[in-house]
């Protein structure tokens, strides 16, 4: 197949340029795509053995370790990397995400904060950063974030669900119920959204909806028994 033909021409450029790094990067990625990550990590080894600072090898290396769970090896990756070229907003947001793991969250916020102002429209970044902004308290910034991604997919529905219980955290209840209908139109199924909306609609005094509410969850969770 395809994957098999690039895999012999990637043999080909290594045979005839052993110490072309990009041809040891071009072969792990063919592996990457047959998810034989061990051997491809041996590639990327041999690339960085031909070039220390061949920056596809750095980002390679840093994804696998990612992969591996070895968050500080590939965090000095990708500190590699990025000395050589600091504007790579993809890397960064792969390093901040590095850093969550360790909760290193001010580290990971300032990766974020650098990867946006170079790509602004980053998706990834946006809704990485709009759940590390949620998980330290700020919850108005993190409703920016998810103002963002959903203006750009508006059917993102974890989305509308992480908004909705940032807007119900800062007292907007209004607009948590919207939300938290939009999700539940999306998955009638989803009984916490029937939950959270019951709140909601206590706060803003709609006792006959929450009670409705109530009562739906109820009846589903004795239909389950």
């Amino acid at each position: 197949d395809s994957l098999d033909r690039a895999g012999l021409v990637t043999d080909t450029i290594i045979m005839k340029w052993p110490r072309y790094a990009d041809g040891y990067n071009l072969k792990a990625q063919v592996l990457l795509q047959k998810n034989d990550t061990v051997t491809a990590e041996s590639y990327v080894d041999r690339a960085l053995e031909a070039d220390k600072y061949n920056i596809n090898a750095l980002n390679a290396k840093g994804g696998i370790l990612m992969n591996h769970e070895n968050h500080t090896e590939a965090i000095s990756r990708y500190n590699e990397s990025l000395r050589i070229n600091p504007k790579q907003a993809g890397i960064l947001i792969n390093r901040a995400l590095c850093y969550y793991h360790l909760d290193r969250y001010r580290d990971a916020m300032a990766d974020y904060d650098q990867a946006l102002t170079l790509e602004p429209r980053n998706f990834v970044g946006h809704y990485n950063r709009g759940l590390l902004r949620a998980n330290v308290g700020e919850a108005n910034l993190a409703i920016e974030d998810f103002n963002f991604i959903l203006s750009v997919d508006p059917d993102d529905m974890m989305a509308t669900f992480n908004r909705a219980t940032l807007l119900e955290n800062i007292g907007d209840y209004a607009g948590a119920i919207r939300d938290y209908t939009t999700v539940i139109k999306e998955f009638p199924k989803c009984l916490y959204g029937y939950e959270r909306r019951t709140a909601a609609r206590r706060k803003v005094g709609d006792i006959a909806g929450a009670n409705r509410d109530e009562e739906h969850v109820l009846k589903e969770q004795i239909a389950q028994r």
